[in-house]
Protein backbone atom coordinates (compact mmCIF):
# COMPACT_ATOMS: atom_id res chain seq x y z
CA UNK A 1 0.00 0.00 0.00
CA UNK A 2 1.23 3.50 -0.84
CA UNK A 3 2.61 5.53 2.02
CA UNK A 4 0.19 8.20 3.26
CA UNK A 5 0.80 11.39 5.17
CA UNK A 6 -0.51 11.54 8.73
CA UNK A 7 -3.91 13.12 9.28
CA UNK A 8 -2.79 14.56 12.63
CA UNK A 9 -3.30 18.20 13.55
CA UNK A 10 -0.44 18.71 15.99
CA UNK A 11 -1.95 21.58 17.91
CA UNK A 12 -5.12 19.54 18.36
CA UNK A 13 -3.06 16.58 19.55
CA UNK A 14 -1.16 18.68 22.09
CA UNK A 15 -4.44 20.10 23.31
CA UNK A 16 -5.93 16.60 23.71
CA UNK A 17 -2.96 15.45 25.78
CA UNK A 18 -3.00 18.60 27.90
CA UNK A 19 -6.66 18.00 28.77
CA UNK A 20 -5.84 14.42 29.80
CA UNK A 21 -2.67 15.31 31.69
CA UNK A 22 -4.37 14.95 35.09
CA UNK A 23 -5.85 11.56 34.17
CA UNK A 24 -2.55 10.37 32.69
CA UNK A 25 -0.68 11.51 35.82
CA UNK A 26 -3.08 9.56 38.05
CA UNK A 27 -2.77 6.40 35.94
CA UNK A 28 1.02 6.73 35.94
CA UNK A 29 1.10 7.18 39.72
CA UNK A 30 -1.20 4.17 40.26
CA UNK A 31 1.16 2.11 38.11
CA UNK A 32 4.34 3.35 39.75
CA UNK A 33 2.84 2.57 43.15
CA UNK A 34 2.74 -1.16 42.36
CA UNK A 35 5.86 -3.03 43.47
CA UNK A 36 7.07 -4.78 40.33
CA UNK A 37 10.58 -5.52 41.55
CA UNK A 38 11.47 -8.96 40.16
CA UNK A 39 9.89 -11.49 40.73
CA UNK A 40 6.73 -9.52 41.56
CA UNK A 41 5.92 -8.24 38.06
CA UNK A 42 2.69 -10.23 37.70
CA UNK A 43 1.00 -8.03 40.31
CA UNK A 44 0.43 -5.56 37.48
CA UNK A 45 -0.86 -8.02 34.87
CA UNK A 46 -4.61 -7.56 35.65
CA UNK A 47 -4.28 -3.79 35.21
CA UNK A 48 -2.41 -4.24 31.91
CA UNK A 49 -4.99 -6.66 30.53
CA UNK A 50 -7.93 -4.42 31.49
CA UNK A 51 -6.31 -1.28 30.09
CA UNK A 52 -5.31 -2.87 26.78
CA UNK A 53 -8.66 -4.54 26.31
CA UNK A 54 -10.22 -1.06 26.26
CA UNK A 55 -7.88 -0.19 23.36
CA UNK A 56 -8.82 -3.22 21.22
CA UNK A 57 -5.90 -5.46 22.13
CA UNK A 58 -5.95 -9.16 22.86
CA UNK A 59 -3.50 -9.97 25.66
CA UNK A 60 -2.10 -13.42 26.31
CA UNK A 61 0.35 -14.93 28.77
CA UNK A 62 3.68 -15.97 27.27
CA UNK A 63 5.26 -18.90 29.16
CA UNK A 64 8.96 -19.60 29.40
CA UNK A 65 10.48 -21.18 26.31
CA UNK A 66 12.15 -24.35 27.52
CA UNK A 67 14.93 -24.00 24.93
CA UNK A 68 16.16 -20.67 26.31
CA UNK A 69 19.05 -22.12 28.30
CA UNK A 70 20.48 -23.70 25.14
CA UNK A 71 20.57 -20.38 23.30
CA UNK A 72 23.99 -18.75 22.96
CA UNK A 73 22.48 -15.39 23.98
CA UNK A 74 21.28 -16.74 27.35
CA UNK A 75 22.98 -15.13 30.40
CA UNK A 76 22.54 -17.09 33.65
CA UNK A 77 22.42 -15.12 36.88
CA UNK A 78 21.62 -16.12 40.45
CA UNK A 79 18.90 -13.45 40.66
CA UNK A 80 17.33 -14.24 37.28
CA UNK A 81 14.42 -16.55 38.04
CA UNK A 82 14.00 -18.37 34.75
CA UNK A 83 11.24 -20.72 35.89
CA UNK A 84 8.02 -22.06 34.36
CA UNK A 85 5.77 -20.37 36.94
CA UNK A 86 6.53 -16.89 35.55
CA UNK A 87 5.32 -15.24 32.31
CA UNK A 88 5.60 -12.35 29.92
CA UNK A 89 2.56 -10.74 28.33
CA UNK A 90 2.04 -10.22 24.61
CA UNK A 91 -0.60 -7.80 23.32
CA UNK A 92 -1.90 -7.98 19.73
CA UNK A 93 -4.09 -5.37 18.09
CA UNK A 94 -7.53 -6.73 17.22
CA UNK A 95 -7.95 -4.46 14.20
CA UNK A 96 -4.69 -5.43 12.47
CA UNK A 97 -4.67 -4.97 8.69
CA UNK A 98 -2.52 -7.29 6.58
CA UNK A 99 -1.85 -4.41 4.18
CA UNK A 100 0.24 -2.68 6.83
CA UNK A 101 3.52 -3.67 8.45
CA UNK A 102 3.67 -4.75 12.08
CA UNK A 103 5.71 -2.85 14.67
CA UNK A 104 6.48 -4.45 18.01
CA UNK A 105 7.12 -2.40 21.15
CA UNK A 106 9.28 -4.02 23.81
CA UNK A 107 8.68 -2.77 27.33
CA UNK A 108 10.00 -4.24 30.55
CA UNK A 109 7.92 -3.83 33.70
CA UNK A 110 10.44 -5.00 36.27
CA UNK A 111 12.28 -2.27 38.16
CA UNK A 112 15.30 -1.85 40.44
CA UNK A 113 14.83 -1.56 44.22
CA UNK A 114 15.23 1.73 46.05
CA UNK A 115 18.74 2.62 47.22
CA UNK A 116 19.71 3.67 50.74
CA UNK A 117 20.33 7.25 49.59
CA UNK A 118 16.79 7.58 48.22
CA UNK A 119 14.77 7.45 51.43
CA UNK A 120 11.69 9.05 49.85
CA UNK A 121 11.71 6.73 46.83
CA UNK A 122 8.07 5.76 47.30
CA UNK A 123 6.68 9.10 48.48
CA UNK A 124 5.86 10.47 45.05
CA UNK A 125 5.46 14.14 44.34
CA UNK A 126 5.11 16.43 41.33
CA UNK A 127 7.39 19.45 40.99
CA UNK A 128 7.91 21.70 37.96
CA UNK A 129 5.70 19.38 35.91
CA UNK A 130 7.89 16.36 36.72
CA UNK A 131 6.88 13.19 38.59
CA UNK A 132 9.55 12.19 41.12
CA UNK A 133 9.56 8.58 42.21
CA UNK A 134 11.57 5.40 41.95
CA UNK A 135 10.76 3.77 38.58
CA UNK A 136 9.25 6.97 37.11
CA UNK A 137 12.02 7.17 34.48
CA UNK A 138 13.09 3.53 34.09
CA UNK A 139 10.72 2.70 32.88
CA UNK A 140 7.16 2.74 34.06
CA UNK A 141 6.12 5.75 32.02
CA UNK A 142 6.51 4.15 28.61
CA UNK A 143 3.56 1.75 28.53
CA UNK A 144 1.14 4.42 29.73
CA UNK A 145 2.20 6.90 27.05
CA UNK A 146 2.21 4.26 24.31
CA UNK A 147 -1.37 3.44 25.20
CA UNK A 148 -2.34 7.09 25.37
CA UNK A 149 -0.97 7.67 21.87
CA UNK A 150 -3.19 4.86 20.58
CA UNK A 151 -6.15 6.21 22.58
CA UNK A 152 -5.68 9.61 20.94
CA UNK A 153 -5.89 8.03 17.50
CA UNK A 154 -9.04 6.13 18.46
CA UNK A 155 -10.72 9.16 20.05
CA UNK A 156 -10.06 11.28 16.96
CA UNK A 157 -11.02 8.63 14.39
CA UNK A 158 -7.51 8.57 12.91
CA UNK A 159 -6.74 5.15 11.42
CA UNK A 160 -3.61 3.23 12.40
CA UNK A 161 -1.45 2.42 9.38
CA UNK A 162 0.83 0.11 11.31
CA UNK A 163 -0.18 -2.96 13.29
CA UNK A 164 1.07 -2.55 16.88
CA UNK A 165 2.25 -5.48 18.97
CA UNK A 166 3.53 -5.13 22.53
CA UNK A 167 5.92 -7.44 24.37
CA UNK A 168 5.54 -6.75 28.09
CA UNK A 169 8.55 -8.51 29.59
CA UNK A 170 9.92 -9.27 33.02
CA UNK A 171 13.45 -9.60 34.41
CA UNK A 172 15.08 -7.04 32.08
CA UNK A 173 17.01 -5.45 34.93
CA UNK A 174 18.52 -8.88 35.58
CA UNK A 175 19.91 -9.43 32.09
CA UNK A 176 16.95 -9.73 29.75
CA UNK A 177 16.47 -13.47 29.53
CA UNK A 178 12.69 -13.17 29.29
CA UNK A 179 12.82 -11.02 26.17
CA UNK A 180 14.99 -13.74 24.67
CA UNK A 181 12.40 -16.34 25.69
CA UNK A 182 9.51 -14.60 23.96
CA UNK A 183 11.56 -13.98 20.79
CA UNK A 184 12.58 -17.62 20.32
CA UNK A 185 8.99 -18.73 21.06
CA UNK A 186 7.30 -16.66 18.37
CA UNK A 187 7.54 -13.24 16.78
CA UNK A 188 5.88 -11.79 13.69
CA UNK A 189 6.99 -8.17 13.35
CA UNK A 190 8.59 -6.12 10.59
CA UNK A 191 10.36 -3.76 13.00
CA UNK A 192 10.85 -3.23 16.72
CA UNK A 193 11.07 -0.24 19.05
CA UNK A 194 12.62 -1.03 22.42
CA UNK A 195 11.34 1.44 25.02
CA UNK A 196 14.18 2.73 27.19
CA UNK A 197 14.95 6.27 28.46
CA UNK A 198 16.86 7.90 25.58
CA UNK A 199 15.74 11.53 26.08
CA UNK A 200 13.88 11.53 22.75
CA UNK A 201 16.90 10.32 20.76
CA UNK A 202 16.90 7.32 18.44
CA UNK A 203 19.75 4.83 18.90
CA UNK A 204 20.37 2.22 16.21
CA UNK A 205 22.77 0.00 18.08
CA UNK A 206 24.71 -0.37 21.29
CA UNK A 207 28.06 -1.53 22.57
CA UNK A 208 29.07 -4.89 24.04
CA UNK A 209 29.17 -5.52 27.79
CA UNK A 210 30.86 -8.37 29.62
CA UNK A 211 31.09 -9.33 33.31
CA UNK A 212 34.30 -10.87 34.59
CA UNK A 213 35.94 -11.79 37.89
CA UNK A 214 39.62 -11.62 38.74
CA UNK A 215 40.75 -13.56 41.82
CA UNK A 216 44.17 -13.27 43.47
CA UNK A 217 44.63 -16.21 45.83
CA UNK A 218 47.50 -17.13 48.15
CA UNK A 219 47.29 -18.42 51.71
CA UNK A 220 46.44 -16.58 54.88
CA UNK A 221 48.95 -15.89 57.64
CA UNK A 222 49.46 -13.64 60.65
CA UNK A 223 50.25 -10.03 59.86
CA UNK A 224 53.66 -10.53 61.51
CA UNK A 225 54.67 -12.63 58.45
CA UNK A 226 53.44 -10.06 55.94
CA UNK A 227 56.83 -9.39 54.34
CA UNK A 228 57.05 -13.06 53.30
CA UNK A 229 53.56 -13.30 51.91
CA UNK A 230 51.58 -11.99 48.96
CA UNK A 231 48.81 -9.64 50.04
CA UNK A 232 45.88 -10.33 47.71
CA UNK A 233 44.21 -6.97 48.38
CA UNK A 234 47.35 -4.99 47.53
CA UNK A 235 47.76 -6.84 44.23
CA UNK A 236 44.06 -6.42 43.46
CA UNK A 237 44.68 -2.69 43.64
CA UNK A 238 47.53 -3.05 41.12
CA UNK A 239 45.29 -5.02 38.77
CA UNK A 240 42.54 -2.38 39.03
CA UNK A 241 45.07 0.24 37.92
CA UNK A 242 45.98 -1.90 34.91
CA UNK A 243 42.31 -2.34 34.02
CA UNK A 244 41.78 1.43 34.21
CA UNK A 245 44.57 1.81 31.65
CA UNK A 246 42.75 -0.66 29.41
CA UNK A 247 39.60 1.46 29.81
CA UNK A 248 41.54 4.55 28.64
CA UNK A 249 42.71 2.67 25.54
CA UNK A 250 39.18 1.56 24.67
CA UNK A 251 37.81 5.06 25.29
CA UNK A 252 40.34 6.57 22.90
CA UNK A 253 39.31 4.11 20.21
CA UNK A 254 35.64 4.92 20.81
CA UNK A 255 36.30 8.65 20.49
CA UNK A 256 37.58 8.02 16.97
CA UNK A 257 34.48 6.04 15.98
CA UNK A 258 32.03 8.22 14.02
CA UNK A 259 29.00 6.25 15.21
CA UNK A 260 29.98 6.41 18.86
CA UNK A 261 31.80 9.69 19.39
CA UNK A 262 28.71 11.65 20.45
CA UNK A 263 29.34 10.49 24.02
CA UNK A 264 31.82 12.04 26.42
CA UNK A 265 32.40 8.63 28.03
CA UNK A 266 30.98 6.09 25.58
CA UNK A 267 32.52 3.06 27.29
CA UNK A 268 32.89 2.17 30.91
CA UNK A 269 34.85 -0.13 33.19
CA UNK A 270 32.81 -0.54 36.36
CA UNK A 271 34.46 -2.09 39.42
CA UNK A 272 31.21 -3.35 40.87
CA UNK A 273 32.21 -5.63 43.76
CA UNK A 274 35.32 -6.50 45.75
CA UNK A 275 35.43 -9.39 48.23
CA UNK A 276 38.43 -10.05 50.43
CA UNK A 277 39.95 -11.08 53.73
CA UNK A 278 38.97 -12.83 56.91
CA UNK A 279 40.16 -10.52 59.71
CA UNK A 280 42.14 -7.31 60.13
CA UNK A 281 45.22 -8.92 61.67
CA UNK A 282 45.70 -11.57 58.99
CA UNK A 283 47.20 -11.27 55.53
CA UNK A 284 44.16 -11.97 53.31
CA UNK A 285 43.98 -15.32 51.60
CA UNK A 286 42.21 -14.00 48.52
CA UNK A 287 40.68 -10.98 46.83
CA UNK A 288 38.08 -11.13 44.04
CA UNK A 289 37.23 -8.15 41.83
CA UNK A 290 33.98 -8.30 39.83
CA UNK A 291 33.73 -5.89 36.91
CA UNK A 292 31.58 -4.96 33.95
CA UNK A 293 33.33 -3.70 30.84
CA UNK A 294 31.73 -2.06 27.81
CA UNK A 295 33.48 -2.25 24.44
CA UNK A 296 32.94 -1.54 20.74
CA UNK A 297 31.67 -4.01 18.13
CA UNK A 298 35.17 -3.81 16.59
CA UNK A 299 36.12 -6.50 19.13
CA UNK A 300 34.72 -10.01 19.36
CA UNK A 301 33.96 -11.57 22.72
CA UNK A 302 37.11 -13.71 22.40
CA UNK A 303 39.17 -10.63 21.50
CA UNK A 304 38.13 -8.75 24.63
CA UNK A 305 38.59 -11.79 26.88
CA UNK A 306 42.15 -12.14 25.56
CA UNK A 307 42.74 -8.44 26.17
CA UNK A 308 41.38 -8.63 29.74
CA UNK A 309 43.60 -11.60 30.52
CA UNK A 310 46.67 -10.03 28.93
CA UNK A 311 46.09 -6.83 30.92
CA UNK A 312 45.59 -8.54 34.28
CA UNK A 313 48.56 -10.88 33.82
CA UNK A 314 50.88 -7.97 33.14
CA UNK A 315 50.90 -7.30 36.91
CA UNK A 316 54.44 -6.90 38.25
CA UNK A 317 54.71 -10.22 40.09
CA UNK A 318 55.21 -13.46 38.19
CA UNK A 319 53.68 -15.65 40.88
CA UNK A 320 50.53 -13.50 41.01
CA UNK A 321 50.37 -13.39 37.22
CA UNK A 322 50.73 -17.17 36.86
CA UNK A 323 48.08 -17.92 39.48
CA UNK A 324 45.35 -15.42 38.66
CA UNK A 325 41.88 -16.93 38.26
CA UNK A 326 39.87 -15.07 35.61
CA UNK A 327 36.27 -16.14 35.10
CA UNK A 328 33.39 -14.82 32.98
CA UNK A 329 30.19 -15.00 35.00
CA UNK A 330 27.30 -12.80 34.09
CA UNK A 331 26.70 -10.36 31.26
CA UNK A 332 27.80 -11.20 27.77
CA UNK A 333 25.58 -8.65 26.07
CA UNK A 334 26.26 -8.69 22.36
CA UNK A 335 26.67 -5.47 20.40
CA UNK A 336 24.61 -4.67 17.33
CA UNK A 337 24.52 -1.90 14.74
CA UNK A 338 22.00 -0.96 12.03
CA UNK A 339 22.29 1.11 8.89
CA UNK A 340 21.02 4.62 9.62
CA UNK A 341 18.90 4.84 6.45
CA UNK A 342 16.36 2.12 7.21
CA UNK A 343 12.62 3.01 6.91
CA UNK A 344 12.01 2.65 10.66
CA UNK A 345 14.51 5.41 11.47
CA UNK A 346 13.45 7.65 8.60
CA UNK A 347 9.77 7.47 9.51
CA UNK A 348 10.39 8.18 13.19
CA UNK A 349 12.71 11.10 12.43
CA UNK A 350 10.06 12.53 10.08
CA UNK A 351 7.46 12.29 12.86
CA UNK A 352 9.90 13.86 15.35
CA UNK A 353 10.51 16.84 13.09
CA UNK A 354 6.79 17.51 12.75
CA UNK A 355 6.56 17.46 16.56
CA UNK A 356 9.39 20.01 16.90
CA UNK A 357 12.04 17.47 17.86
CA UNK A 358 14.88 17.27 15.35
CA UNK A 359 17.64 14.67 15.25
CA UNK A 360 20.10 14.98 12.38
CA UNK A 361 22.17 11.85 12.97
CA UNK A 362 21.66 8.59 14.83
CA UNK A 363 24.35 6.89 16.91
CA UNK A 364 24.97 3.77 18.97
CA UNK A 365 23.86 3.78 22.60
CA UNK A 366 26.49 3.67 25.33
CA UNK A 367 24.63 0.98 27.28
CA UNK A 368 23.19 -2.35 26.24
CA UNK A 369 19.56 -3.41 26.48
CA UNK A 370 17.11 -5.99 25.14
CA UNK A 371 17.21 -4.47 21.64
CA UNK A 372 20.11 -6.73 20.71
CA UNK A 373 18.04 -9.91 20.88
CA UNK A 374 15.77 -8.87 18.01
CA UNK A 375 18.80 -8.18 15.83
CA UNK A 376 20.92 -11.16 16.85
CA UNK A 377 18.25 -13.85 17.07
CA UNK A 378 15.77 -12.82 14.36
CA UNK A 379 17.52 -10.09 12.30
CA UNK A 380 14.56 -7.73 12.72
CA UNK A 381 15.35 -3.98 12.46
CA UNK A 382 15.26 -2.57 16.00
CA UNK A 383 15.95 0.80 17.54
CA UNK A 384 15.92 2.09 21.13
CA UNK A 385 13.79 5.17 21.70
CA UNK A 386 11.79 6.78 24.48
CA UNK A 387 11.46 9.78 26.77
CA UNK A 388 13.30 10.19 30.05
CA UNK A 389 16.98 10.76 30.73
CA UNK A 390 19.15 7.70 31.33
CA UNK A 391 21.21 9.64 33.88
CA UNK A 392 18.09 9.75 36.11
CA UNK A 393 17.43 6.02 35.93
CA UNK A 394 18.18 4.03 39.10
CA UNK A 395 19.23 7.29 40.75
CA UNK A 396 18.29 9.01 44.02
CA UNK A 397 16.64 11.76 41.97
CA UNK A 398 14.59 9.70 39.55
CA UNK A 399 11.87 11.57 37.72
CA UNK A 400 10.07 11.92 34.41
CA UNK A 401 9.03 15.15 32.69
CA UNK A 402 5.32 15.10 31.80
CA UNK A 403 5.84 17.51 28.90
CA UNK A 404 8.44 15.21 27.39
CA UNK A 405 6.08 12.27 27.77
CA UNK A 406 3.39 14.13 25.86
CA UNK A 407 5.85 15.07 23.12
CA UNK A 408 6.91 11.44 22.74
CA UNK A 409 3.30 10.28 22.48
CA UNK A 410 2.68 12.85 19.76
CA UNK A 411 5.65 11.46 17.81
CA UNK A 412 4.39 7.94 18.27
CA UNK A 413 0.82 8.80 17.21
CA UNK A 414 2.19 10.32 13.99
CA UNK A 415 4.41 7.32 13.33
CA UNK A 416 1.57 4.82 13.83
CA UNK A 417 -0.80 6.76 11.58
CA UNK A 418 1.63 7.31 8.67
Amino acid sequence: MDKQESQIDYQKMRSWFEKRKGTISNILIDYINLNTISPNESIWFPFVIKYLSELWFNVRYEPLNIDIKNNEQFSPHVDSKVTSDRWNLRAMYKKSDNNYKSVLFNCHIDVVPASDNFKQAFDWYIKDNCVYWRWACDTKNNLIMLWEAIRFLHDNWIPLRKNPLIDIVIDEEIWGNWTLSTIISWIDANEVICLEPTHLEIFRGHRWCITFEVTIKWSSTHMWSKEKWINAIEYAYEIIKLLKELEKKLLLEAKNNKDFNCWETPLQLNIGMIKWGERSWSVPEYCTITCDLGFLPDYSLKDIQWLIEKTCKSVDNKFVSDNLIIAYKGLKNDAYILNENIPLINELMHAMKKCWVEQKKTYWWKVSCDSRYYDKVKKIPVITFWSGDLSNAHSSNEYVDLDELIKWSCILADYLST
